[in-house]
């Protein structure tokens, strides 16, 4: 399959609208030109008839009109030649013109079917001389008069040659077609130098992003013409989707790094603490079996929430039902009052309205479950933590709040990136994965959240679901 190029294109739909609006045009003027000949040459042989007519009128003899006729037929022998036939009101042929000698087969013309030649209607025959032949347009008329001393009707039939009507037409048809070959020339041409121009800054486009890629996508960019127009915003557009690229390109990068990092810290400790096994199997001692043990439940926990951020970014398992926030909570707190309890933490949870959303129970309950288990693990012995649901401005409601020791303000604007953790000494060890969760699935119900944290006071987590509530109360 041929591969025509856009420029090809433009220039391909340019030559063909000119060309059909030019076959139209053409055809319409030779239209035009053939019809004029015709009315020119129709009014010409009616003075003809006009003038033969009144022969008829004067009392010539028939010598006489032969004589005259004759004299006609030799006069337009250099243009459109003329032939005259006339016959008597019985039908009977009385002159016939001496040029229609080569044309025996000349019927109805010259032959005494005149029958057939509807009598003042103009219509066009073909003479045939057994050679080449030509056209004639012919006509017959009815003539009153007298020949000599004889007063009868007669027949008189004239016609001319079509041949330089048709040769003129020929020649404005070649010269017609001569222009249109010339003109889709020019237009070819003048296509081609002026589609150069606008397809330009196409070709600087790709040669521009030929050689952007991943090694200098963060400084290289399409440049600007600083025109405005269609091509401008086109360079605007791509540079935003490169910006995108770019910006997902560094999360990858970013979280490969951050995956590899926190596998490879566990890994290390299970292998030297095997290796140490190893070399001292007399020392096998039950706290090196469960270091271990922690580390394998450490990369067990990162590699689930790993797989569950791969399947909610994938879109998997998100099936959406009303769910009930106050029935959600309190199962949830119920499970986490046992440890709170071992850490003398009080968990108090107040409900202002029984709202339902319409979500994914299981996500949800993940977003709850993160938040409240950190609340927990940064909490020292003696904390409180308070669990709120209301409606507000026709949005669900949750927040969540300790007294712990906070959260520092430079850390606050990252603290829902993955693999994020605030690097503190008594902070407890995490996969800086749950907060990351959190924000995903809050996202993907179309909710929002904020917080709120001063140092060594608390901190508030609030969640705004959107306006799909169902109130029960």
């Amino acid at each position: 399959m041929i591969r025509m190029t856009f420029r090809f294109r433009i220039v391909f739909w340019i030559c063909l609208i000119v060309f059909e609006l030019i076959l139209f045009l053409a055809a319409f003027l030779h239209y035009q030109l053939g019809g004029y000949l015709y009315q020119n040459l129709d009014r010409y042989i009616h003075h003809k008839l006009e003038e033969y007519s009144a022969l008829f009128f004067q009392g010539a003899n028939l010598q006489e009109i032969e004589h005259f006729f004759e004299n006609e037929v030799k006069g337009h022998q250099d243009d459109f030649e003329l032939f005259i036939v006339l016959f008597s009101g019985k039908g009977h042929r009385l002159y016939r013109s001496s040029n229609l000698e080569p044309f025996k087969e000349a019927e109805p013309l010259g032959s005494p079917k005149f029958t057939d030649v509807a009598l003042g209607q103009f219509r066009v025959l073909w003479l045939n001389d057994g050679q080449k032949g030509q056209m004639v347009r012919v006509i017959t008329i009815p003539v009153r008069g007298k020949l000599g001393e004889t007063k009868q009707s007669y027949l008189l039939q004239i016609a001319f040659t079509l041949n330089p009507l048709y040769n003129i037409l020929n020649q404005h048809r070649s010269s017609i077609l001569s222009s249109i070959l010339l003109i889709l020339f020019f237009t070819v041409t003048m296509g081609w130098l002026v589609t150069a121009k606008a397809v330009d800054p196409i070709l600087q486009i790709i040669q521009q992003a030929n050689l952007i890629s991943a090694q200098n996508l963060t400084h290289q960019r399409l440049s600007l013409r600083g025109t405005g127009d269609e091509m401008d915003r086109l360079v605007e557009v791509l540079n935003k989707m490169l910006d995108r690229i770019e910006n997902s390109l560094k999360k990858i990068q970013q979280f490969t790094t951050n995956a590899a990092h926190e596998i490879r810290t566990p890994l290390t400790t299970i292998r030297g603490e095997i290796e140490f096994l190893l070399m001292f199997p007399e020392k096998l001692e039950e706290k090196r079996l469960q270091s271990a043990l922690e580390e394998l439940d450490r990369l067990n926990l990162l590699c689930k929430r790993l797989l569950f951020l791969s399947r909610l970014d994938e879109g998997e398992g998100q099936k959406k039902k009303a769910v009930p926030l106050n029935a959600l909570l309190q199962k949830i707190l119920e499970q986490l009052y046992p440890l709170a309890d071992s850490q003398e933490i009080q968990i108090s949870y107040e409900e202002k309205a029984s709202l339902v959303i319409w979500g994914n129970e299981a996500l949800l309950f993940q977003v709850f479950l993160n938040l409240l288990d950190n609340a927990i693990k940064y909490r020292t012995k003696g904390g409180k933590i308070q669990v709120l649901l209301v409606e507000e401005n026709s949005f669900a409601k949750i927040s969540i709040q300790d007294n712990g020791r906070g959260i520092a303000p430079e850390h606050l604007p990252h603290i829902f990136e993955r693999f994020y953790r605030v690097q503190e000494s008594t902070a407890p060890s995490g996969s800086g994965l749950g907060l990351a969760i959190v924000k995903e699935v809050v996202d993907f119900h179309g909710g929002r959240i904020e917080v709120l944290s001063e140092i060594q006071k608390g901190t508030t987590f609030n969640l705004f679901f959107p306006q799909s509530i169902i109130s029960l109360s």
